[in-house]
Order: structure tokens, then C-alpha cells, then sequence
């Protein structure tokens, strides 16, 4: 449902950016509950190496550097 939740607002804001009525929404941060609650759903199964929040920290801070965040 998060995701869905947050599919929906940045599809809203697309047509409200072709609408010239948004801005671009600024990107969420490492703990933002909808990122919290991802880890959460994610680590439900047993995976070998579970999602930590530094290794999400980790991803955050090289697409910061790569520009695409």
C-alpha cells in the first residue's frame, strides 16, 4: 500500500508538472517512514543478508554523488 501510496502522488504530480501547476517534489530521505516500512516488508522474507538502514544510507549517498538524487 506505501508504494502504491507514493505511485500515485508522483503520477499526480507528473500531470500537475505538464499542467505547469508543481514543482518537483523534493526526494525522500533514508529515514522517511515509507522507506522505513520498505526495509520492513523487504526483510519479511529470509534473506541471507537482510537490508540495513546504513546500506540504504550507503545507496543514497552514491546516487547523491552520481547526480541522480
Amino acid at each position: 500500500m506505501n508504494v502504491g501510496y507514493e505511485q500515485v502522488l508522483r503520477v499526480q504530480q507528473s500531470r500537475q508538472l505538464v499542467e505547469g501547476t508543481a514543482s518537483i517534489m523534493a526526494p525522500l530521505s533514508p529515514s522517511d517512514p515509507l522507506i522505513r516500512s520498505m526495509i520492513r516488508l523487504i526483510n519479511s522474507y529470509p534473506w541471507r543478508h537482510p537490508l540495513t538502514q546504513d546500506a540504504v544510507t550507503r545507496v543514497v549517498n552514491l546516487l547523491t554523488e552520481l547526480d541522480f538524487r
